[in-house]
């Protein structure tokens, strides 16, 4: 099994001859979009991502605090598994 964060490495391995996913199963842990179907992998859900940036910027300025905050904080936004056609079925 091979990880990878390239939209076109299946493209470089299909055309070395490289059966996906009969001889290498793929899968990316940061598929940039859905549209991406084919490969199996983490959508990492960039827009919301960015709309949860956006809304810890917007409670900061209307809570009046400027500058680098004395206690960093974190937002986490999960990623979602997408099925796609580069890994085998687990039977």
């Amino acid at each position: 099994m091979l990880t990878s964060d390239s939209p076109r490495i299946q493209e470089w391995f299909r055309e070395e001859g490289v059966a996906i996913p009969q001889t290498l199963q793929l899968v990316s842990f940061c598929k940039l979009n859905q549209s991406e179907k084919g490969t199996s992998g983490i959508y990492q859900n960039y827009e919301a991502i960015g709309s949860a940036a956006v809304d810890l910027a917007i409670g900061q300025l209307n809570r009046n605090e400027r500058g680098i905050p004395s206690d960093a904080k974190t937002v986490l936004v999960q990623g979602r598994w997408s099925p796609g056609k580069t890994l085998l079925e687990r039977v």
